[in-house]
């Protein structure tokens, strides 16, 4: 499970958690009812909550770059003196730029990767 706080109060989450772990369903037979089922973890196709945590993934994923940024692990695209970037996100894209390819920078990667799967349980 992704462990986000992100400023959600607790009860929020466990909302949410409770949304995406804990369903139970029931279909019609013959016009009626049947009685509840549980069904299996996690969001749906086209469940209106994955567009939600998506954004909470990508903002996980910015935060990390952000970090390696910070401590110089990864340098982005720099434009001129004053304009560096080194990620681009819109809607459902993400794009990460940076310096060109480096057989040391890949090492730069794995711990990026690394705490995303962590963090999404991969």
């Amino acid at each position: 499970m992704l462990d986000v706080r992100m400023s959600f109060a607790e009860g929020w989450r466990r909302w949410i958690r409770a949304c995406v772990c804990q369903s139970s369903m029931s279909v019609l037979v013959n016009g009626r009812p049947t009685k509840d089922f549980s069904v299996g973890k996690g969001l749906r196709q086209g469940d209106p909550m994955s567009m939600f945590v998506f954004l909470i993934v990508a903002e996980g994923l910015s935060g990390l770059m952000n970090k390696a940024v910070g401590s110089g692990s990864f340098h982005g695209y720099k434009v001129n003196n004053n304009l560096m970037f080194h990620t681009l996100q819109f809607a459902d894209d993400t794009i990460i730029v940076g310096e060109g390819a480096n057989p040391r920078r890949n090492a730069t990667w794995l711990p990026i990767i690394d705490s995303m799967k962590k963090r999404l349980g991969v």
